[in-house]
């Protein structure tokens, strides 16, 4: 490997892409006890976590998403309210902030 270059202790490589920004544009009611997430992304984003609001002023982890076109919250109370806001994550597990939340109610 040093022949060709490449040396993993190189401080001149280049280094993983800024992460980008995730939010959620709008929630909905894709089937009894299910919320999908209408996502805004752009730059470099891999996977979307999910937090939801279970107490005032607690966040809990709910879900991972790495397939950005299926962002669909499972096993939810229809008739109940839920809060949600989502982080960005990319390479070398960077983060952004998270998104603003947003609240909407289960069918």
């Amino acid at each position: 490997m040093t022949t060709s270059g490449y040396h993993l202790s190189s401080a001149g490589g280049n280094g993983p892409a800024p992460v980008g920004t995730v939010s959620i544009a709008s929630l909905t009611n894709v089937a009894s006890g299910k919320l999908g997430l209408n996502l805004a992304i752009t730059g470099n984003v891999w996977a979307v976590v999910v937090e939801s609001l279970t107490a005032p002023n607690v966040w809990t982890k709910v879900a991972v998403f790495t397939d950005l076109n299926n962002t669909v919250m499972t096993g939810l109370t229809p008739g109940a309210s839920y809060t949600f806001r989502v982080s960005a994550m990319a390479a070398a597990n960077q983060v952004s902030e998270w998104s603003v939340p947003i609240t909407g109610i289960c069918t």
